[in-house]
């Protein structure tokens, strides 16, 4: 039989082998990339399914199969700087990258300030004839969007040379140039930007929901820019990120700063590296025409608020911009003060100044007000005239051109027109460019110590909250007689069912609404949401890990039905598993539970706990509370709860019920004796009580304030134990002592210092650098500041206290 020509060519192909699809990189590899150094070496890409895949470079040597998806990932250990290295793929295929080197990875992104060209920046004929950089690699993401994740882009690396360097990013090649000149390592950039983006697009949908503040707003969940242009790069290790961003949000004020924690905090997610480096570009002046001429200083004050995101830096750059172009040429400099922070700060290079001047605090001193700055060493005017853009206001709120004048490190400030001045605002206009600078020649950024406090502040506490059980009888008069005693012992919060609100609210008592029945509380919750009697609900995930989704699900139903009473969930689960809980349920409250034994048998776990879940709060920016049960007596329960106050804790909750009681028949009816209901704390509830009644002074000033540092004196303590560095401004000394930093938001400084030894009395000495400052103290019984005999020293000043057993005290510090 003979087969027709078609016939014969199907045959042919049935007989053949399967075709083999190829093993193929992601877009990303190529000749002459860059990894990271000391970092394990992670390779991806895709083949057949069931394909077996190698992966070698150099005598590193790893294998996979391709899954179902026809997926494949290794991953090979760290390796030093240096090169060049070839990589090798081999599957069906073999695929072979030369001139591959080990170094520093940095990923640049923002618009076009980050986008526009060397050939754009000053002297840039010479700055391009000049780029022979080999160990600098470049690599520009192509311009895409996406609703969806992307896997891939495409785009090749380049040496750095005349022939490549003129449109890649201005910014990013000098920042590179500067890292790779100093610390003598292949440097690979990655740039990621696109002219004229707002912020939004860029954000991931985690970043977008783990701000809390940014529910329900305009956000681009979709992340339209991020998902074509960084998502496909997530796998790949970097070092950190440089940012160039901001035009796009000229009028947000400080949702920018909400924005930038949703971005950072949605990048780290992603690629998993921890808290990794962040540094950012402050804009510069610019003449916006018509628009409100404070909007640009309101983002300038976005951003500067930003440094408050773990590992961030600002490079502030109003004086080297160009009021009538939105796009600055001196490109060098902006990468200069980018590298500086990541020199100092990443590299720990000692010696480098890497920030201007930022405010910290204000004195009011008769018609004068009187600034006090971080890294203010050396002010100085730039080009030797009075220094310009201050601005004062009295009472009546407007603001008038001033005297600035330098005095030493600080900056006094005055008009003649303001005879009873209360607040200073610096460079808040568009168009200012100020000349106060530092001895290292780095500017001042924008500020105003009138600053209100930023979008999602209503989630503060006004006090510390000090919650317990209250067991209610049945009758309405009887509850409301319970309620007020529980107020008059010195707690100001209960745990109680949603039909005890009313007493609890006649009472002047806050309430955690906790119920079995959670579809109840849910259906109450709109009509509760603008109640001040309700300080939240309570859910427990009552160790049960896989319930992670469920209680984030009702929590994301708690804050639709009533937003300024965000459920609180207590995790009962081991310490490890907080971090997590607290990133898949993004609770408003971080709400703890630990053991309070732990404090004197097993202080390494203790102290770290503490240290984490400070970490924690301040990383989403939001307040602790710390679950207590203790029967100890007063000192030790005072310890338990100044330890954590000193770590910023500003909530407590103590378990197990009851704590406030009555006697009450089989019915849950009050028992009477001479016709009235008899309560009384239980054994467990009368320290408390005595401490709470402490706290009750302290508490609205302990919730403004945020925590700086905690140092410890105790060198016995294993794990989590700090001092204060010997350049810091304050140094404490004794034994058994901790000391929590604090500013509020005017920049001011406190201090509370614990003795957290419950042994006996003992004397801390607190030793300032400035012989200027004071100290002054709160009484717990009054709430008035009272001043503290402080004496002179050889370089500064010296307060001695003497702490009771587990006792604090609130410190203020003055002329700082």
């Amino acid at each position: 039989m003979r087969l027709s020509p078609t016939g014969a060519v199907l045959l042919l192909l049935a007989l053949a082998p399967a075709a083999r699809a190829d093993v193929r990189l992601p877009g990303v590899f190529g000749d002459h990339m860059v990894l990271q150094r000391d970092r394990p070496v992670r390779v991806w890409g895709w083949a057949e399914e069931g394909e077996k895949v190698a992966v070698a470079i150099d005598t590193q040597r790893a294998e996979t199969v391709a899954g179902k998806d026809g997926r494949w990932s290794v991953t090979l250990g760290a390796m030093k700087a240096g090169g060049p290295h070839k990589l090798t793929v081999r599957g069906t295929n073999t695929i072979e990258l030369a001139d591959v080197l080990i170094g520093e990875v940095w990923f640049c992104s923002g618009q076009s300030n980050m986008a526009y060209g060397v050939v754009k920046s000053l002297n840039h004929d010479k700055e391009i004839a000049a780029a022979d950089h080999p160990n600098l690699r470049l690599f520009t993401a192509p311009n895409a969007e996406s609703k969806e994740p992307r896997d891939d882009l495409k785009a090749p690396w380049l040496v750095c040379s005349p022939k490549t360097v003129s449109y890649f990013s201005a910014a990013a090649y000098y920042f590179g140039r500067e890292l790779q000149a100093k610390l003598k390592v292949p440097v690979g950039l990655i740039v990621s930007a696109v002219n004229g983006t707002r912020i939004e697009p860029w954000t991931n949908a985690a970043g977008v929901s783990s701000v809390r503040e940014l529910d329900g707003k305009d956000e681009a969940k979709d992340g339209a820019l991020y998902n074509a242009m960084v998502h496909p790069l997530t796998k790949l290790p970097i070092r950190g990120v440089i940012w160039y961003q901001g035009e796009g949000n000229v009028g947000d004020g400080l949702w920018y700063y909400h924005r930038m924690r949703a971005l950072i905090q949605g990048w780290r997610k992603a690629w998993g590296q921890g808290d990794f480096p962040f540094y950012y570009v402050q804009l510069t002046p610019l003449n916006w025409g018509g628009k409100p001429k404070e909007q640009h200083a309101e983002l300038w004050e976005a951003q500067a608020e930003a440094l408050r995101i773990p590992n961030t830096g600002m490079a502030v750059t109003n004086d080297i911009g160009n009021i009538g172009d939105a796009h600055p040429k001196n490109k060098q400099e902006v990468g200069r003060r980018l590298a500086s922070w990541a020199l100092s700060h990443t590299y720990g290079e000692k010696g480098i100044a890497y920030s201007g001047p930022v405010y910290r605090s204000k004195s009011i001193e008769g018609e004068r007000i009187r600034l006090r700055f971080d890294h203010g060493h050396g002010l100085a005017s730039r080009d030797k005239k009075p220094l310009s853009w201050f601005t004062v206001a009295g009472v009546d709120g407007k603001f008038l051109p001033a005297k600035a004048e330098i005095d030493g490190d600080t900056v006094v400030v005055s008009s003649g027109e303001v005879k009873q001045p209360v607040a200073v605002r610096f460079a808040w206009h568009q168009n200012a460019e100020p000349n106060l600078m530092n001895a290292a020649g780095l500017p001042t950024s924008a500020f105003r110590t009138d600053r209100p406090e930023p979008p999602g502040a209503k989630y503060r506490f006004s006090e510390v909250m000090v919650i317990v059980y209250a067991d209610f009888p049945n009758q309405p008069e009887h509850q409301l007689a319970l309620a007020k005693y529980t107020a008059e012992k010195g707690f100001n919060c209960v745990e109680a069912e949603l039909d005890q609100l009313d007493v609890c609210r006649k009472a002047g008592l806050k309430v955690r609404l906790g119920s079995i029945d959670y579809n109840n509380l849910l259906k109450a919750a709109p009509k509760l949401k603008d109640d001040p009697a309700v300080f939240g609900y309570f859910v427990s995930d009552r160790r049960q890990r896989d319930a992670y989704p469920k209680f984030a699900r009702i929590a994301r139903e708690f804050e639709k039905a009533d937003p300024n009473h965000p459920p609180l969930f207590i995790n009962r689960a081991e310490y490890n598993q907080f971090p997590e809980f607290a990133d898949v349920v993004r609770p408003m409250v971080l709400d703890y539970y630990h053991y309070h034994w732990w404090h004197q048998n097993h202080p390494e776990r203790y102290y770290v706990y503490l240290r984490m879940f400070r970490d924690l709060s301040l990383k989403y920016d939001v307040p602790q509370m710390r679950c207590l049960g203790s029967n100890n007596p007063p000192e030790k329960l005072r310890q338990s709860m100044y330890v954590p106050l000193a770590y910023g804790v500003q909530a407590f909750h103590f378990w197990p019920p009851w704590f406030v009681t009555c006697k009450m028949d089989k019915d849950r009816n009050a028992v009477l004796e001479n016709g009235k209901p008899v309560f009384g704390l239980s054994d467990l509830a009368k320290p408390v009580s005595e401490v709470a009644h402490e706290l009750k002074a302290l508490s609205p000033v302990l919730v403004k304030l945020t925590s700086v540092g905690v140092y410890h004196t105790d060198a016995t303590l294993p794990i989590g134990a700090e001092k204060a560095p010997a350049d810091h401004w304050f140094r404490p000394e004794g034994e058994t002592f901790l000391v929590g930093e604090f500013r509020d938001r005017a920049g001011n400084s406190y201090l509370l210092p614990v003795n957290h030894g419950v042994d006996k009395s003992r004397e801390l000495t607190l030793r300032f650098d400035d012989p200027k400052i004071g100290v002054e103290a709160m009484d717990r019984k009054t709430g008035k500041w009272r001043a503290l005999p402080v004496d002179k020293a050889e370089r500064g000043c010296v307060l001695k206290l003497t702490l009771a057993p587990g006792d604090g005290e609130l410190l203020r510090v003055i002329g700082r």
